[in-house]
């Protein structure tokens, strides 16, 4: 079950990943089960965040989460994206600024 409680340190973030997805592939199959794949999409947030706060998070693994959590998006759409035009910026420069980081 990927919401396991595991030591932040040793959370493997492809399998959580990977997991996820199949999780989240299986309950929209179960009759658009919406309730467990948002849990799936909040659980991969919630890993994300204990990662960042631990310091631990690498470049490559918050690509990886947040390709994951905006192919999730493209059934819900609830994230809201600001049109580029608005703030003369793309998502490569925010993930340029953050491998800046």
């Amino acid at each position: 079950n990927s919401t396991d409680d595991k030591s932040t340190s040793t959370v493997d973030i492809n399998d959580v990943i990977n997991k996820s997805i199949e999780q989240f592939e299986d309950a929209m199959c179960d009759d658009m089960n919406t309730p467990k794949a948002i849990s799936i999409l909040y659980y991969i947030m919630s890993v994300a965040e204990k990662q960042i706060k631990s310091q631990l998070l690498t470049i490559k693994n918050a690509k990886l989460i947040l390709n994951t959590i905006n192919k999730f998006d493209q059934i819900f759409g609830l994230l809201y994206t600001v049109p580029n035009d608005y703030f003369g910026t793309s998502n490569n420069n925010v993930i340029n600024e953050i491998e800046r980081i």
